[in-house]
């Protein structure tokens, strides 16, 4: 076989034929014999392309989360907005058997207590948020073939 020590920039280069073929499913000893090196060499540059696609996934997870958590955030203080300008009064001066009485009117009389939308929206994004942050219990969701994929913890 050809030279175990590669420059980087070659490795780097071979490793990303290696992640192709190892993706399109070629073994081990085909891929050293399509690369030009040993089996045991492609067993430590897919090793090492484990390492970095657990890295990266797990990096982009993290962003993303953040980025999912920003927009419910952001939205969840625009219904806490709406709420408050939803239970907002304007006072109003009459008199009542000749004296002045000030009166609150709700400024929405369709909601004289607050829109309750609002609140349902609010609680929306703290599912949400609680969702993604995966503070909820584990649930269980549909295989495959329609079955129920259960989650199983064992204790040692």
């Amino acid at each position: 076989m050809g030279s175990e020590n590669r420059p980087k920039f070659q490795r780097e280069s071979d490793l990303l034929k290696v992640s192709e073929m190892y993706l399109h499913g070629k073994t081990q000893p085909e891929i050293a014999e399509i690369i030009g090196v040993s089996q045991p060499t492609i067993s430590k540059d897919l090793k090492e392309l484990r390492k970095r696609w657990l890295e990266k996934s797990v990096q982009k997870i993290d962003a993303r989360k953040a980025e999912e958590l920003a927009k419910v955030d952001q939205l969840e203080r625009v219904y806490w907005g709406g709420w408050k300008k939803s239970n907002e009064y304007q006072s109003i001066k009459k008199k009542v058997n000749g004296k002045d009485v000030t009166v609150l009117i709700p400024v929405d009389s369709s909601h004289p207590f607050g829109a309750k939308g609002f609140l349902d929206s609010i609680q929306w994004c703290i599912n949400k948020r609680c969702q993604i942050l995966g503070v909820d219990a584990p649930q269980k969701i549909a295989g495959p073939e329609g079955g129920d994929i259960k989650f199983v913890v064992k204790f040692k």
